[in-house]
């Protein structure tokens, strides 16, 4: 609705004022407040202002839930990423054992000569390695895309009010995501 409801505001006060002291500025102020609605009357402009009341708090309702949501995923993320971490590190620390001290079970030493077994260690920790460095990247790179997304959602809660901008801005990221796929 584009009407200025400050003025609006003032103008239906000053009307109600002068009604109920049977005032002379009450024909003014009818005038002013029938200049200022145009064709409309008040009853529809307080309807469309009820309509407009019902649709923001739909809105700041839907904003909340999906701002609880994004914060309980990123808490599940952060959940999941620090259990993904612990068992990286432990994984390393075990073929870094593995490593310094050659015993190798698994590797078939019984056939293999040590120079053989050293290079399978070193191969393997190296492997092991570039793969726990790739995933903790791609975990970094995730849970830093939902803080950003999460940062985001929280600036525009807080900056728009009614979050009226809120159903544009998911729209906007469900179309990305859309685009990521293959």
């Amino acid at each position: 609705m584009s009407l200025d409801k400050s003025k609006l505001q003032k103008l239906l006060w000053a009307e109600a004022a002068s009604y109920r002291t049977d005032c002379a500025d009450w024909k003014r102020n009818t005038e002013a407040l029938q200049e200022f609605l145009g064709s409309k009357t008040v009853e529809e402009v307080a309807l469309e202002l009820l309509a407009e009341n019902g649709r923001l708090e739909v809105e700041r309702d839907s904003s909340k839930t999906l701002l609880r949501d994004a914060i309980a995923l990123e808490d599940q993320l952060k959940a999941e990423n620090e259990s993904l971490t612990a068992k990286i590190e432990c994984f390393d620390e075990g073929m870094r054992a593995i490593a310094s001290s050659l015993g190798a079970s698994g590797y078939n030493a019984e056939h293999l000569s040590a120079a053989d077994l050293v290079e399978k260690v070193r191969w393997g920790v190296d492997h092991l390695c570039d793969v726990h460095e790739r995933r903790l990247g791609e975990a970094k790179a995730e849970s830093e895309a939902l803080r950003t997304a999460l940062g985001n959602l929280l600036l525009l809660y807080i900056d728009d009010e009614g979050c009226q901008l809120l159903p544009e801005y998911i729209a906007g990221r469900a179309a990305m995501g859309k685009e990521e796929q293959p």
